[in-house]
């Protein structure tokens, strides 16, 4: 397959949905499924209408797909992440989510902010 060139923006929103947030209470990184049929998954059991727990922020991070996964790496080009989710489940908002980004990144790389640091300025930080 060839690839496609994708503008910046395009690419840094791609791999930016890929990464957990630090703040994880403030997030919901995980989905509550029941098993439909008695199955297995890389060697587990499980059982018809057991309840299990995905967790998508280590679907993301998962090695077996992405090569160095906690490393931010905007041409990366191995695996898909989940953050949209997929198939049936897929966001519905998921294109003005990614406008939204491009937006919001192509304004921060544009000529039309200035930008100004100052010596007293300090990250600000949460209880």
């Amino acid at each position: 397959m060839q690839a496609v060139a994708q503008p910046l923006p395009v690419i840094v929103i791609a791999e930016m949905l890929g990464v957990p947030p630090r703040d994880r209470a403030q997030f919901k990184i995980w989905s509550a499924r029941r098993v439909l049929e008695d199955c297995e998954v890389n060697g587990f059991p499980m059982r018809r209408r057991d309840n299990i727990a995905v967790l998508l922020g280590a679907a993301n991070r998962d090695p077996e797909v992405f090569k160095d996964p906690d490393r931010l790496d905007v041409g990366r080009r191995d695996g898909a992440h989940l953050s949209l989710g997929r198939g049936i489940h897929h966001c519905l908002g998921a294109p003005l989510a990614r406008l939204e980004g491009r937006i919001v990144i192509e304004m921060l790389l544009s000529d039309s902010l200035a930008w100004t640091c100052c010596a007293s300025a300090r990250a600000s930080t949460r209880p």
